[in-house]
């Protein structure tokens, strides 16, 4: 068979066009996670918005009523005051169960709410609702930027340009639990680095894969990249 070294060359010099075409986009597992949390926060405020708006004047009226029945039980000599006060006084519950039950009304005790007790759950809430909404707008925003690399360049999702020429070293301290690396370069007299995330961007691992054999071709001695040392992120 015929060898030919040109079209060797040519299959080498295609696939590392095609690795060094990356566009490493938003993971369907990070979207999910996200959009859970959205729903957890988002149906936590609307429970502390009823509580606030619904449940705790509710619970309040309650209240009227069951320290009028504890009034009556003093004013026909059932209960003192000092048995009312009690900490626990199951004489107490019985006999408000039994009346509430008479009236078709909630037979657990009520607790005392005021409108403080209105505000700060409504405040929770609204705060938690916001706070929904600054997730789900996250992950919209997310979700529209791309991870890209080509033969000379990274850009990262956040407008950052780095030259491959430029990397000094990998930090991959958080790759293994979180798959989340960072490429250290120089720029205006300091150390910086730019993150590659694979959990959230699907395709971060090839870019930084290359970016360690590049950084082993710089540096043939050793096998493993160049260790990372403490840098600061832009």
């Amino acid at each position: 068979m015929y060898f030919c070294p040109a079209a060797l060359i040519f299959a080498r010099n295609s696939t590392h066009r095609a690795l060094m075409n990356v566009e490493a986009k938003i993971t369907k597992e990070w979207k999910k996670r996200m959009f859970l949390m959205f729903a957890f926060f988002f149906a936590f405020g609307l429970w502390f918005l009823y509580d606030g708006y619904v449940g705790y004047p509710k619970e309040a009226k309650r209240f009227e009523i069951y320290d009028k029945f504890r009034e009556s039980l003093v004013a026909e000599g059932k209960m003192t005051r000092e048995m009312l006060a009690a900490a626990q006084n199951a004489s107490l519950e019985d006999a408000w169960r039994t009346y509430a039950l008479s009236q078709g009304i909630e037979r657990t005790i009520p607790s005392d709410r005021t409108d403080a007790d209105f505000l700060q759950q409504k405040k929770i809430g609204l705060g938690t609702i916001i706070a929904s909404f600054f997730i789900l707008g996250w992950v919209f925003w997310s979700s529209s930027k791309v991870l890209r690399a080509n033969d000379s360049t990274i850009f990262t999702i956040d407008g950052k340009e780095v030259p491959f020429d430029s990397i000094t070293a990998v930090d991959r301290k958080k790759w293994d639990k979180k798959g989340i690396a960072y490429i250290l370069y120089p720029k205006e007299g300091k150390t910086v680095r730019a993150t590659l995330d694979d959990y959230k961007y699907g395709g971060a691992e090839e870019i930084l894969l290359e970016v360690e054999r590049r950084l082993a071709a710089k540096n043939p001695v050793s096998s493993e990249p160049k260790s990372a040392s403490p840098a600061a992120s832009e």
